[in-house]
């Protein structure tokens, strides 16, 4: 394997030392995930004391490193997922459904105006969905209640119970 660096007498990889940072901070913070994307890799502790464009850098050779060497899947456009929890992804655009209650119960009742991020801070339950996946589901239940006339769009993504 070639080096891409090298400090002192001994070369390293630099896209092996972000996956296997990588693989040790998904296995703390997204251990119970069902699955997650590259936002989700983004916000991991391990890269965030560097610049945003830094940290996608770092995540991309990360992730790019582990598919190459089969350790990680891309399940969807945007979805990965360690090799070993394969079996247990459901698609996000099906998988929504099934938070409809949830999420309608986390809406504010009459009178108070909110917006995804104020639903998706009470959300509490439910550790195998990463925040992104959660924002993506709230995002498909709002136009489920929208359509059904339970919520009205009231500004830029600002929303009242009706």
């Amino acid at each position: 394997m070639a080096s891409d660096g090298g400090y002192g007498d001994k070369a390293y990889n630099r896209s092996a030392m972000y996956a296997s940072v990588m693989l040790e901070s998904i296995e703390v913070e997204l251990a119970d995930a069902a699955y997650f994307t590259r936002e989700d890799l983004m916000q991991l502790p391990c890269f965030q004391a560097v610049a945003t464009i830094t940290r996608y850098s770092y995540v991309c050779q990360a992730v790019r490193y582990l598919l190459e060497r089969g350790k990680m899947a891309k399940v969807s456009a945007t979805g990965l997922i360690l090799i070993g929890k394969k079996r247990q992804y459901t698609q996000a655009h099906t998988q929504w459904e099934e938070f409809i209650e949830t999420v309608t119960a986390l809406v504010p009742y009459r009178g108070t105006t909110f917006g995804l991020m104020d639903v998706l801070r009470k959300w509490e339950t439910d550790q195998h969905l990463t925040t992104n996946l959660k924002r993506v589901i709230i995002r498909h239940v709002f136009k489920r209640l929208k359509s059904q006339q339970v919520i009205k769009e009231v500004g830029f993504y600002q929303y009242e119970r009706m």
